[in-house]
């Protein structure tokens, strides 16, 4: 509810990150180590949800907020390649017709934790330092959070100490093709919540330390279960959003529809054309038919963000 409360009110979270432990402050080994039991992987994107929260809307800047930005970014990285078969689709394919993937889930942990890991990447990337190049983050030989900050504690808005876990992302890279049809996603400055949420190409703003997310690609995943664990952490704004919606419109669990408000709505700013709007609107609407939990609200809110075109 926290995190839910966070994306409504684009603020940090009313628990500083460190609440999370009875210890306080801890290493991110230390972190990664109580997360690492399957139990519990689903609890870690939530945590690490809350350290991106509370770092876009922090008042850190230039360097500090760049190594911040970089191993919080590997550590979501690691959460996604690290995941237990559990977590995994039992099966996806791309829908032609819908030009959306399905993707079904056999539990609800899976469902929420998988739109919540692709909702906290695309607010990471609307969030990127300007000078980060996309291709360093699309190295396939990007370290481990750990490894990347050796001796570094990190809990919400702490500051990051070790000096080289810039040069620790950049470096030879692969990075996936592009379409015709890509969508460009200029990011906005963490300083200014209201830009934040709803970044697209059709709503840009300056930003001190910020600059384009990355080209966007449809990135469709073979129809495999390895699928959920691509070779790079995608920087694709359009990847994450219809993989959030993808997820909602596949899969019909009680426990996820309540979780799938706020992802759903972070997908929507994303989406540009009406047919997706109208998926997206349904994906909502199901929510509410479903559960009584309200979301026509959320709807009136993308709706007024699309002004209208929907």
């Amino acid at each position: 509810m926290d995190i839910c409360n966070a994306i409504i009110a684009e603020s940090t979270t009313i628990l500083p990150s460190s609440y999370y432990f009875d210890r306080g402050e801890m290493s991110i080994e230390e972190t990664e180590k109580m997360f690492e039991h399957e139990g519990m992987h689903a609890n870690y994107i939530v945590y690490l949800s809350s350290l991106v929260l509370n770092l876009i809307h922090s008042d850190m800047d230039g360097h500090d907020f760049k190594k911040e930005w970089l191993v919080l970014w590997s550590r979501l990285r690691s959460w996604s390649l690290g995941s237990p078969e559990l977590f995994g689709p039992c099966y996806e394919f791309f829908d032609s017709n819908i030009q959306f993937p399905r993707i079904f889930y056999s539990n609800t942990q899976a469902i929420s934790a998988n739109q919540m890991y692709h909702m906290a990447c695309i607010l990471m990337l609307q969030n990127k330092p300007r000078s980060l190049k996309i291709s360093s983050l699309n190295s396939t030989g990007t370290p481990s959070a750990s490894a990347a900050a050796a001796g570094m504690t990190t809990n919400g808005g702490a500051m990051c100490t070790a000096d080289d876990v810039t040069n620790s992302i950049t470096g030879p890279s692969s990075v996936p093709s592009t379409t015709a049809g890509d969508l460009t996603a200029n990011s906005s400055s963490h300083t200014s919540p209201q830009s934040v949420i709803g970044t697209n190409t059709t709503n840009t703003a300056a930003s001190p330390h910020n600059s384009v997310a990355g080209s966007t690609t449809t990135d469709q995943q073979p129809k495999s279960k390895s699928s959920n664990h691509p070779h790079h952490q995608s920087t694709s704004l359009l990847y994450h959003a219809k993989r959030i919606i993808g997820i909602a419109i596949t899969n019909s669990d009680y426990g996820a529809y309540c979780n799938s408000i706020q992802p759903i709505y972070i997908a929507g700013t994303i989406l540009t054309s009406k047919k997706e709007h109208g998926i997206t609107l349904g994906a909502l609407r199901k929510v509410e038919e479903r559960t009584g939990w309200s979301t026509h609200w959320r709807c009136r809110d993308l709706i007024q963000y699309w002004d209208g075109e929907c």
